[in-house]
């Protein structure tokens, strides 16, 4: 009998060790469970390497944009990743302009170094953390809005850990914006002017079009419904400048292949709707177009 307690007792001890033991277990999803690696967000195969971003328009001084890096991994870096990059990587804009770009289309150019500024081209991920971000000051007054500025980047060195080394370019493009820039419902007439000053002829247009950010206060669209494609910006293109007072000023695109005139019209912000009326003169006509765009988005939520 007592060795049988005693047996029982170094029973009962084994099972509280090997208990102890299982409650002391590490969790899996306490360690790293994957690579930790550094790479710029959208460089990866399934985006070509390419994003756009939208840059706010800035009549003074510079815009800014900025171009993300993350490190992988389950959990997040205990220490700080110094990343450090650079835009000089020569023909790499060029060659996704042969790969990926047709030829009937706009192609990507190299924007100027004098038109963006970037003070450091280091940035750190935080312990904790799990990305950066690199800013790039553009003076958009410089940028025309008909072409496409791009920018490529790659990862030079990490502090910590490894960076990824296949899908490394990223190439960023820029897309003007402002206040008003965006898709509009478009609903006018198109009459003729007699001499008499009388309207006649009128034709009603309606059609979902592209209104295009020039500069911080102007914006630029096709006036009279035709498509919207390069070939027709000189002939049809209006601008719609909008002042403190949200009243406009209508001109043409192109003075010398349009002329616009007794352009008026006002902007009302709350319903993001322009009200307008312009002249024109083709081919020795006179004709008005008056209505309304109409921002596709509805109404400001201010």
């Amino acid at each position: 009998m007592k060795k049988l307690n005693i047996l029982l007792s170094y029973l009962i001890l084994i099972i509280i060790v090997v208990g102890g033991t299982g409650c002391e277990q590490e969790n899996p999803i306490d360690k790293e469970q994957y690579m930790k690696q550094v790479s710029i967000v959208g460089a990866q195969h399934n985006s070509n390497g390419y994003t756009t971003f939208d840059l706010n328009c800035k009549d003074e001084g510079y815009a800014q944009a900025f171009i993300s890096v993350a490190v992988s991994g389950t959990l997040p870096p205990d220490r700080d990743i110094v990343v450090k990059l650079t835009d000089d990587i020569p023909g790499v804009i060029d060659e996704y302009n042969r790969v990926y770009v047709s030829s009937s289309a706009i192609k990507n150019r190299l924007m100027p170094s004098s038109f963006y500024e970037i003070s450091d081209f280091t940035t750190t991920i935080k312990a904790g953390g799990t990305y950066a971000r690199l800013p790039i000051n553009i003076r958009s007054v410089d940028l025309e809005c008909d072409s496409i500025y791009a920018l490529p980047f790659k990862i030079m060195s990490v502090s910590e850990y490894d960076y990824r080394r296949v899908d490394t370019v990223l190439i960023m493009a820029v897309n003007l914006i402002n206040e008003y820039s965006d898709n509009y419902r478009f609903d006018a007439y198109r009459s003729t002017v007699q001499p008499d000053g009388s309207l006649t002829d009128s034709v009603a247009m309606g059609k979902i079009l592209a209104v295009k950010a020039v500069s911080e206060k102007v914006v630029r669209f096709f006036g009279e419904g035709v498509t919207e494609e390069k070939n027709n910006i000189a002939d049809y293109c209006v601008t719609l400048s909008v002042k403190d007072d949200n009243t406009l000023d209508i001109g043409a695109w192109d003075t010398s292949k349009l002329t616009v005139k007794d352009g008026s019209g006002y902007y009302d912000s709350k319903m993001r709707i322009f009200y307008l009326k312009w002249n024109y003169i083709r081919d020795g006509i006179e004709y008005q177009v008056g209505g309304t765009l109409a921002n596709q988005r509805g109404q400001s939520g201010n």
